[in-house]
C-alpha cells in the first residue's frame, strides 16, 4: 500500500496550498504524483492521509483512490499512525505530497525488499522519512510516541528495528539524481517546475 501525506499546512508556499498547486500544463502537483504512481499500482493500493477530505474530493472522483481524514493532529507522525492504522497490508510506503520524482518501481522494490519494521534511504545520517516503508508492526511504537507528546517521525525509531538503503546508491540504480528532491517553498517548486521536470519527462518517456 502507498500512502501520500497531504495534510500540511504548507507555511512556506505563501499562503498557497501545495497539493493544488499547477505543476504541469494541465495538472497540480498532488495529480501529477498520483498520475505518475497509478502508471504502476492500482488506485486501489493508493490513499490519501489528508486533514479535510472535502479539500480533496476531486482527486478522489479523478482518480477513485480512497481518502482518510487524520485520526489525530500530530503532523506527519500522526499521519502515518492514521495510514497504519487503516491499512490492510503489512508493509506499506509513506511519502509526502513534495516529492514528485519518486519513481514508482522504486516504491515497490522497497516494499518487497522490506524485511524489518522500517526500511528508509540514508545518506551521511540524514533520514528520508517520508519515503520509507513501515510495517504495521510500528504502530505500537508510535502510539507510545504519540502519548509521550511526540511529533517528530524519528522519534519512535529507538524502539522498533530498521534497515537503512544507501540513497546515493539508489539515485545511481535509478539514474536520476532529483529522485529525493522535496519541494519545500516557492524557489523549490520553480526549480522542480522549471529545471526537473523537463529531464524527468524526458527519461519516463524513454523508458
Amino acid at each position: 500500500m502507498v500512502f501520500i501525506l497531504a495534510g500540511g499546512k504548507s507555511t512556506r508556499m505563501k499562503d498557497a496550498n501545495k497539493p493544488h498547486m499547477k505543476f504541469t500544463a494541465d495538472n497540480t502537483l498532488l495529480g501529477f504524483i498520483l498520475e505518475n504512481l497509478i502508471s504502476y499500482f492500482s488506485s486501489k493500493k493508493i490513499k490519501l492521509v489528508v486533514k479535510d477530505k472535502n479539500d480533496f474530493v476531486d482527486y478522489k472522483a479523478k482518480y477513485n483512490i480512497a481518502i482518510i481524514e487524520d485520526l489525530l493532529d500530530a503532523g506527519p507522525l500522526g499521519g502515518i499512525y492514521t495510514g497504519l492504522k487503516a491499512s490492510n497490508k503489512l508493509k506499506n510506503f509513506f511519502m509526502g505530497c513534495d516529492m514528485p520524482f519518486l519513481q514508482p518501481r522504486l516504491i515497490a522494490w522497497m516494499i518487497a525488499k522490506c524485511q524489518r519494521d522500517i526500511l528508509i534511504p540514508k545518506d551521511k545520517g540524514y533520514l528520508e522519512p517520508l519515503a520509507a516503508v513501515y510495517h504495521r508492526n510500528c504502530l505500537s511504537a508510535i502510539e507510545t510516541a504519540l502519548n509521550h507528546g511526540s511529533r517528530k517521525i524519528i522519534d519512535f525509531f529507538p524502539d522498533v528495528e530498521i534497515d537503512y538503503l544507501d540513497k546515493k546508491e539508489l539515485i545511481k540504480v535509478m539514474d536520476f539524481k532529483y529522485l529525493f528532491f522535496n519541494v519545500n517553498n516557492r524557489k523549490d517548486f520553480n526549480i522542480a517546475v522549471n529545471k526537473i521536470l523537463p529531464q524527468y519527462l524526458k527519461k519516463i518517456s524513454s523508458n
